[in-house]
């Protein structure tokens, strides 16, 4: 009934018509969401969205950014990785190299784990860079010093 609340306009109408041929005591909310999807979503856009799950890499996304892009996605592939264990192998496939070298050898089969321990990763990747840009940054510091008081 919440979810009939919500629906507008031409759904709010294909409902109420789909309702008039069913039996009330079949009116499950099982039996909205799979009439619901055959009306609203396709079997293509379905295919889509698994294709773009199957295909996701972490690329230029930072980690929370391909978290939510995978969760996102994943319930379109619930039958390409239906446990824990399988979501954490595909999540690792993703990632960056440096970062899923270090997770591939853990052994994380929780997705919560195996998240936090890849936002740690990236937070000691991106602080060790920060640090070389400091350090490069000041030796050119001091050539350029050394080349002005030279002159």
């Amino acid at each position: 009934m919440c979810a009939v609340s919500l629906l507008k306009d031409e759904a709010y109408r294909w409902w109420t018509t789909l309702t008039q041929m069913v039996r009330p005591e079949c009116q499950t909310w099982e039996f909205f969401l799979s009439e619901f999807k055959k009306k609203y979503v396709g079997a293509l856009y379905i295919e889509e969205r698994r294709r773009e799950f199957l295909y996701l890499r972490q690329g230029r996304l930072t980690v929370t950014e391909y978290e939510r892009e995978f969760v996102r996605l994943n319930k379109y592939a619930t039958e390409i990785v239906p446990t824990d264990e399988e979501r954490c192998k595909r999540f690792e496939q993703g990632l960056h190299a440096d970062i899923r070298m270090y997770l591939t050898a853990m052994h994380i089969r929780e997705l919560s784990v195996l998240v936090e321990t890849a936002h740690s990763l990236e937070r000691i990747k991106e602080e060790e860079q920060s640090r070389r840009q400091k350090g490069q940054q000041k030796r050119s510091q001091s050539q350029y010093q050394g080349q002005s008081s030279a002159s």
